[in-house]
């Protein structure tokens, strides 16, 4: 997951939530984001696509 930028590991997840894929997928993506210190609760808004914004 090394060679995955930090913005395409960030989409993947939230797809990968919007997909309704498997949650042990969604937990692995969610491992690495923690692995590197990506706080997810604090994008700004145009990180987070339509329908995920508060």
């Amino acid at each position: 997951m090394k060679s995955l930028s930090s913005q395409r590991l960030i989409d993947a997840y939230f797809s990968s939530i919007d997909l309704k894929l498997e949650k042990e997928f969604i937990q692995l993506l969610l491992i690495e984001i923690k692995k590197r210190n990506i706080n997810i609760d604090k994008l700004p808004p145009c990180t987070l696509r339509e329908g995920e914004r508060e």
